[in-house]
């Protein structure tokens, strides 16, 4: 059936189907970093669950083990650290090498370790991954680093055996120390982080970063999520982040979230 003008009345003429799609067009630019923004603060919230979860197994080994934190080395002057979390400690006639896979990771936070013909791997270890950029960078396809799905997260942790002097700048009324983090019944008063996003900076130019939002790029994350020895977790602003370790001279540069 048509009008008294010929047209039929669902019909549109080319300049309103313009206008629809140019709405539409207009919208979708609108609504495209709503949803991106959406989606990194999914991952952002999902980051500080996994940590928080991450500390509640740690306070359940402390329980347990009285008042110790996850042990992660001995109490060797120099150490070897195979980052994030194995660590070879080196001391006078023998190395002890320690597997916190084995002892945190499977039993307190149910991954899996299975070996088959290609190794020993971790199964569903989501949880150890910052599921930011850090992990697209780092996990799994960074080249010759060994056995990378079972040496290798991409949460750092903060309790290490004790270091070179010079390797621990963190400070305190002036003076560079490293604090013993080895008891979660000892932990010095006030505000310590466990574990958080690995975060750190090339030396001496900060010219290459690596953290929650920066997977090796030129500018400096926003910041990281992190979980603390009083059992919280949340997300702090890279403002409240300092230097704590570095590897010898003109090595790269590591950051956690400021103790208070």
């Amino acid at each position: 059936m048509k009008t008294s003008h010929g047209r039929h009345p669902a019909a549109f003429t080319l300049i309103e189907l313009l206008v629809v799609v140019s709405i539409i067009a207009l919208l979708i630019a609108i609504l495209l970093p709503a949803l991106s923004k959406a989606r990194e603060q999914a991952k952002l919230v999902l980051c500080a669950t996994q940590l928080k979860q991450i500390v509640t197994a740690a306070v359940t080994y402390s329980v347990e083990y009285k008042g110790a934190s996850p042990y992660r080395g001995g109490n060797s002057e120099y150490t070897s650290v195979h980052y994030p979390h194995k660590m070879l400690v080196q001391v006078t006639e023998k190395a002890k090498s320690y597997d916190l896979n084995k002892e945190f990771f499977e039993p307190y936070l149910n991954v899996p370790i299975v070996e088959d013909s290609s190794g020993r791997h971790r199964e569903d270890d989501d949880i150890l991954f910052c599921p930011g950029p850090l992990r697209q960078v780092r996990y799994p396809g960074v080249p010759n680093t060994g056995n990378y799905t079972y040496t290798h997260i991409t949460y750092q942790y903060f309790v290490m055996a004790r270091m070179q002097p010079t390797y621990w700048i963190h400070q305190r009324n002036g003076t560079s120390y490293q604090p013993d983090l080895s008891r979660m019944s000892d932990v010095p008063a006030g505000l310590w982080p466990m574990w958080s996003c690995m975060t750190l900076s090339t030396d001496p130019s900060d010219s290459v970063w690596f953290g929650h939002d920066a997977p090796i790029v030129d500018t400096a994350p926003t910041g990281m999520n992190a979980c603390f020895f009083d059992g919280s977790a949340g997300w702090v602003p890279i403002s409240e982040c300092s230097r704590y370790y570095q590897m010898g001279a003109g090595s790269q540069q590591w950051y956690w979230p400021t103790p208070h």
